[in-house]
């Protein structure tokens, strides 16, 4: 009976010993998960302060891109006033075809200032739509990182 006692005891020193080497295994698996998602904690607080720092720049963008179009606005009333004060200065020079040379070259510059504004509005406005569609884009790949990695607030 002894050796029966004494087998049954080694049998489970044996597996004792099983269960502490896989125990020791979990506990460093365990570690390497923690430390992984200490690691990933922080790449997505560097991940949310590079966009909230993306967002003040988009804020101040936007607020420049209003008071530019405030500007196009206020220098489009001028022109338009340029223009009715050109008529005006048109009918009273009538008299003098010197004059009346004179004020068709000024028309012929103020149409090609207009044409070139207009050429750097269109610019500005495709301009402004690359930079939406870029901010689309940057929007996109952010949700997928955060989808992909979980969201912690």
């Amino acid at each position: 009976m002894e050796r029966n006692y004494d087998e049954v005891i080694s049998d489970m020193l044996i597996q004792l010993d099983h269960i502490e080497r896989r125990m020791a295994k979990a506990d460093k698996r365990m570690d390497l998960t923690i430390k992984r998602m200490v690691k990933a904690e922080l790449r997505l607080e560097k991940g949310e302060h590079r966009m909230e720092v993306f967002d003040k720049k988009l804020e101040r963008s936007i607020k420049d891109q209003q008071e530019f179009s405030k500007t196009l606005v206020q220098t489009n009333r001028k022109l338009e006033q340029s223009i009715k004060d050109q008529l005006e200065v048109s009918k009273v020079q009538a008299q003098s075809i010197k004059d009346q040379q004179e004020f068709s070259k000024a028309q012929a510059q103020s149409i090609k200032d207009q044409q070139e504004f207009s050429k750097a509005q269109a610019q500005s406005i495709k301009d402004q739509q690359e930079f939406s569609k870029t901010q689309s884009q940057i929007n996109k790949y952010f949700l997928n990182i955060i989808k992909k990695n979980g969201h912690k607030s």
